[in-house]
């Protein structure tokens, strides 16, 4: 998991132990599939909870907590008709936000970089990404779909790099992609700013000892970790919630790639 990803559960443990709750962790990959019925059943019958937290959840699992009437907070997003609490970035935001930065700076040629399994805040991303463009009619838009791979990554870089016209800004979905990217791209010979721009929609620790620092959204996980640790335990303690989408604007980081 990410660094941040982990941060919030160490967190999460640490503040709700004080209050008297246990965090239990649990993965496997079958409740992440579209179908985890089976998977869901065993699972809440051996360690039944006062409530459940879902880390990456896509649509088959929300609407099983649902039809069981189980409490369940989406740490992500959902989609609207899902009656289900959601703590998540405001992506679809950020994204036209991130479109608008590059499309200021120059850029008319523009790459969305995501992987080909997009589900919820990524399907949002490319969403507010569109939508930010479709104002611009001139604009070109690139969308490179990949497995999550370095290799396959690159070798859609290659290809992109080849074409007559290739893309001059690029929003990358997941720091460790723009990491990729913007390796790659200097592997290439292509310098950053002056001839191509990198955007990652997300941040890591890690990409604040990139050289050049790359441009980036952050938002600060302890604001993050606050509101996820007051909504678990509201929801534990209440036994429900009202449904809704809690989400936040992150903040850009100009740094030295856009």
């Amino acid at each position: 998991m990410p660094h941040t990803s982990l941060f919030v559960i160490d967190t999460l443990r640490e503040k709700l132990a004080k209050t008297g709750y246990l965090v239990d962790l649990h993965s496997d990959p079958v409740c992440f599939s579209s179908s985890p019925a089976r998977a869901l059943e065993k699972l809440v019958q051996a360690r039944p909870g006062a409530t459940w937290v879902a880390w990456g959840s896509k649509e088959p699992m929300q609407h099983w907590f649902v039809e069981h009437h189980l409490p369940l907070l989406v740490l992500g997003s959902c989609r609207a008709e899902i009656p289900l609490t959601s703590i998540d970035i405001d992506f679809r935001a950020t994204c036209r936000h991130a479109a608008d930065v590059l499309w200021r700076r120059g850029h008319r040629r523009l790459a969305l970089v995501l992987q080909q399994d997009a589900y919820g805040g990524d399907l949002d991303s490319e969403e507010g990404f569109q939508e930010a463009l479709s104002q611009h009619p001139e604009a070109q838009l690139h969308a490179l779909r990949h497995d999550g791979t370095p290799a396959h990554l690159c070798a859609l870089l290659d290809r992109t790099l080849r074409l007559p016209s290739p893309p001059t800004g690029y929003l990358v979905i997941r720091a460790v992609h723009a990491l990729t990217v913007v390796t790659h791209l200097m592997r290439r010979n292509v310098s950053l700013p002056k001839d191509a721009a990198v955007l990652s929609r997300d941040d890591e620790s890690y990409l604040q000892h990139t050289s050049p620092a790359l441009s980036r959204y952050a938002l600060d996980p302890n604001y993050f970790t606050q509101k996820v640790c007051k909504t678990v335990r509201e929801l534990a303690e209440r036994g429900s919630l009202i449904p809704k989408a809690i989400r936040f604007i992150p903040k850009l980081i100009t740094g030295e790639t856009v």
